[in-house]
């Protein structure tokens, strides 16, 4: 029986639709499963949390691997599945649960050597895997990324437009905040593309699958975290506006700008689009505190 097969099935025996709301679309290609797996590097020491877990076709993949799987499924229909495909391992852990509302420093508490559920070797951090819906990828991947501390490599799969804005270069037009944000905490790699025919139902774009290796220190080091953020922002704000123009909007005259934009070596007619987290990074320490 293929994977599509029963899929279908698995949906119709339990009387369940997909729902546009939540972005569902199945995973139904087992080489695509076997990308995510690799990608992902997994040992039998690792603790893996799975956001998404659907109808269960990665979980399954995944508990003989591993030490330890958190699966999270926001649709409480799925969940009854999830138990049933799920009963017979003793190293699941299953939550009904909304992953942005999920405290990451409360649910890893217990993952504490003594307890059963201890994570992996060495930095002992977890592995992240992830089926993102389209909608929601922006809040999730910031949502964890805030939380970076609990995780060592996060692998995702995501629509391919905002895959290719996540690892985009200076001077493209993928390129944005989020492009930098993401690049500052981690150093992401695209794993290979994912055709829309591999899912049901069939979604209208095609995804790719990502891995991020969560860096130990930042990518650039800044006097100001929160600043630098702040000037990364103001510059993708207005694309269109030179950087002169753009930095004005966060309260700072145009003459400090020129000065300092001057000392920063970055030329005054230059879009935000086109600077590397490096050239941020100095834009902010000068302009902003210390």
């Amino acid at each position: 029986m293929t994977l599509f097969t029963d899929t279908k099935r698995t949906l119709q025996q339990n009387n369940i639709r997909a729902k546009k709301g939540l972005g569902q679309h199945f995973l139904i290609d087992e080489q695509v499963i076997k990308h995510i797996i690799h990608a992902a590097e997994l040992s039998r020491d690792d603790v893996v949390l799975e956001i998404g877990a659907g109808i269960g076709v990665l979980t399954t993949q995944l508990v003989p691997l591993v030490a330890k799987v958190i699966a999270i499924e926001i649709d409480s229909s799925l969940i009854n599945i999830l138990h049933q495909k799920l009963v017979s391992y003793n190293n699941v852990l299953l939550f009904k649960d909304d992953i942005l509302k999920v405290n990451m420093g409360e649910l890893f508490a217990g993952l504490q050597p003594g307890t059963g559920l201890q994570p992996g070797k060495g930095e002992g951090k977890i592995k992240v895997i992830a089926n993102l819906p389209y909608y929601i990828v922006t809040p999730i991947i910031s949502h964890l990324l805030q939380a970076k501390e609990n995780f060592s490599t996060i692998v995702l799969m995501v629509q391919k437009e905002v895959g290719e804005r996540l690892c985009a270069s200076p001077g493209t037009k993928q390129y944005g905040a989020l492009s930098v944000f993401v690049q500052y905490h981690s150093r992401i790699e695209m794993i290979c593309e994912v055709s829309r025919e591999c899912f049901f139902p069939e979604p209208k774009v095609d995804s790719v699958i990502l891995r991020l290796d969560i860096l130990d220190t930042p990518a650039i080091v800044v006097k100001n975290e929160q600043f630098f953020f702040k000037v990364v922002k103001a510059s993708f704000s207005k694309r269109r506006k030179m950087l002169l123009n753009a930095l004005s909007d966060i309260g700072i005259g145009k003459d400090r700008l020129v000065e300092i934009l001057g000392e920063a070596k970055i030329d005054l007619k230059r879009r935000g689009e086109t600077l590397s987290l490096e050239e941020f990074g100095r834009v902010s320490d000068l302009l902003g505190p210390g």
